[in-house]
């Protein structure tokens, strides 16, 4: 792998510490190994569909999401949104349906923190991900087996 950037390293760090916070919490969803990029992702139980985490360190958000992908992501993106008025009720928030990429489709929820990469706000900001992508995986791991 060699040396990693600064950022290489930070982003490495703030996922480190988001995976253990899961493990922690003995969460539904399994951890995975931290990577140094801006995004990870987890399985929901469906080829073409992750729960994802981002981090965007240049506009201070996090986001939790449900990436589609693949050949069948807008019939599969079509089909949980029939569905939107249930899950947003579930979680108790609205969610963003992004469907304008030609490649991939996202349904999400991000936050803008105060400054993303202080790390003393990380544990703050690593709650709020884990509880979003915790509350993805309630709402949406049965349908997302269930798609067709």
């Amino acid at each position: 792998l060699g040396v990693l950037t600064p950022t290489q390293q930070e982003l490495l760090d703030y996922w480190q510490s988001f995976e253990e916070l899961l493990e922690q919490r003995q969460s539904e969803i399994r951890p995975v190994a931290a990577l140094a990029q801006n995004w990870l992702a987890h399985s929901i139980g469906r080829t073409g569909v992750t729960l994802n985490t981002s981090w965007n360190r240049k506009q201070n958000w996090a986001r939790a999401e449900v990436y589609l992908t693949g050949p069948k992501a807008d019939a599969h993106f079509q089909q949980l949104r029939a569905a939107r008025d249930p899950i947003e009720s579930r979680l108790g928030f609205a969610l963003n349906w992004y469907d304008t990429s030609s490649s991939d489709r996202r349904i999400y929820v991000s936050e803008v923190f105060a400054n993303v990469v202080d790390r003393q706000s990380w544990p703050a900001q690593h709650v709020w991900l884990a509880e979003k992508l915790e509350g993805l995986h309630a709402a949406f791991h049965d349908l997302v087996r269930s798609l067709t």
